[in-house]
């Protein structure tokens, strides 16, 4: 136990240090600065939007939703760069981080539809190569929903061979042994979920496209959704290259989360050390900035749905929007009842062995109750990014922020503004 109390202390030690920095720090705040709009039933949300910045607790962000089909809320503010006082516009991108995740398994659910891909048959029935070192059984689903044990890489790999070197990109992820027997539990793939899940995507597409043309021309030219999965140079001025952690003074609600000590006490009891594994699986990102990794020109270039879609909020929300007004968009459907139907269909629920907390997945998208305590999916980003849907209550939620919050699962600052949200709409609901 010695080992957990000097956690605990070290914990406190730093939110009191972040207190006194941010103390010392905050004797000039910048101004306050928020655009964009909320319909009349959902004016809580703008003031809740504003309120966290006001605290000092947000820097630059986006929220949208979209209620009932229709846009009811798109709210931008802060700043995309402090030091050059650059403010977060309406056409702003950030990064999605793992939200872009949920947005790939919509995609797998698109071919799934179109009969490209079964949930159900091996991912070596589409990538031949992949059937060694005991991956033989993995199925689709497996490996969607985190199942495979391919969380990290005995030799991390090189995203710039998706160019240079195709075959030995595909080569090394194919040769992975699993970490643990797959399909006997499930452990959150951070970094290469993507890696697998994109080639996959391609091996299965009867058109022979990388997966920024079929995400392109199978969801989102053909519905207007503003999110990209290696983003063109002709948008990369949008993207506001600053990214900032939020203050650990700012993070001392943890002290009192029951989760998050369970997750500390996980990581330092479990001896498995699968969180470490999988945080090293892609060598760009081994370095000691591997957020200003994340900025690099090249990098955004490049397609890769673990971590490196970029979009905006209203974008997002759109998608998720289309989803839970049942998968319809003027007059054009995108995903069929029963297709949506699938996606909240828990495939694995219980404690993750890689973040050491319990967690719920359906094929790539995870379930996660609503504050009405409804199945709502979608998917978290790091540092308290959110693209989710509500089929129940009609709602498309998005919400990208440039101030990461380190410790988060799903972000605090977003969690206001769902709570927000979610008061608004029962006020709606029951006609007051």
């Amino acid at each position: 136990m010695d080992w957990f109390k000097s956690a605990v202390t070290a914990v406190v030690v730093a939110i009191l240090i972040g207190y006194i920095y941010k103390k010392w720090k905050g004797s000039r705040p910048l101004p306050v600065l928020t655009s964009g709009f909320a319909d009349p039933r959902f004016k809580k949300v703008e003031q809740v939007f504003r309120e966290n910045f006001e605290s000092g607790a947000e820097t630059g962000a986006g929220f949208a939703v979209y209620y009932k089909g229709e846009l009811v809320v798109d709210l931008w503010g802060g700043y995309g760069n402090k030091k050059a006082l650059l403010p977060w516009r309406e056409i702003t991108m950030s990064q999605a981080y793992s939200s872009s995740k949920g947005i790939t398994a919509l995609l797998v659910a698109k071919f799934v539809e179109l009969g490209y891909l079964d949930y159900k048959k091996p991912v070596s029935h589409y990538w031949p190569e992949f059937a060694q070192n005991g991956k033989e059984d993995i199925t689709v689903e497996m490996l969607l929903s985190h199942q495979a044990g391919l969380i990290g890489l005995d030799e991390p790999i090189q995203l710039s061979l998706l160019k240079t070197d195709y075959k030995r990109y595909t080569s090394i992820l194919a040769a992975q042994k699993p970490f643990w027997k797959p399909g006997t539990a499930f452990g959150y793939h951070m970094l290469t979920w993507g890696l697998y899940v994109d080639v996959l995507l391609m091996k299965a597409d009867p058109k022979n496209r990388t997966v920024d043309q079929i995400l392109r021309e199978e969801i989102t030219e053909p519905f207007g959704i503003d999110f990209f999965q290696g983003t063109p140079t002709s948008e990369q001025y949008r993207i506001r290259p600053s990214v900032y952690m939020q203050s650990l003074w700012d993070q001392k609600y943890h002290l009192v989360s029951k989760v998050f000590w369970k997750s500390i006490k996980y990581r330092i009891f479990s001896g498995n050390g699968y969180d470490h594994i999988a945080e090293r699986a892609v060598a760009d990102l081994i370095n000691d900035a591997p957020f200003d990794a994340c900025m690099d020109y090249k990098l955004r270039l490049t397609p890769m749905s673990s971590f490196n879609g970029y979009g905006t909020a209203r974008g997002i929300a759109k998608l998720y929007g289309i989803i839970s007004n049942g998968g319809v968009h003027e007059n054009k459907t995108l995903f069929k009842e029963s297709t949506l139907d699938a996606m909240e269909v828990p495939l694995v629920k219980g404690l993750d062995l890689v973040i050491g907390v319990n967690n719920s997945f359906g094929p790539g998208l995870m379930l996660i109750k609503s504050p009405k305590g409804n199945t709502m999916f979608g998917h978290p980003g790091f540092g308290g990014q959110m693209g989710i849907a509500d089929r129940q209550n009609n709602l498309g939620i998005a919400y990208l922020t440039n101030n990461l919050a380190m410790f988060d699962h799903i972000g605090r600052l977003y969690t206001r503004l769902s709570e927000a949200l979610y008061d608004s709409l029962a006020e709606i609901q029951t006609g007051n």
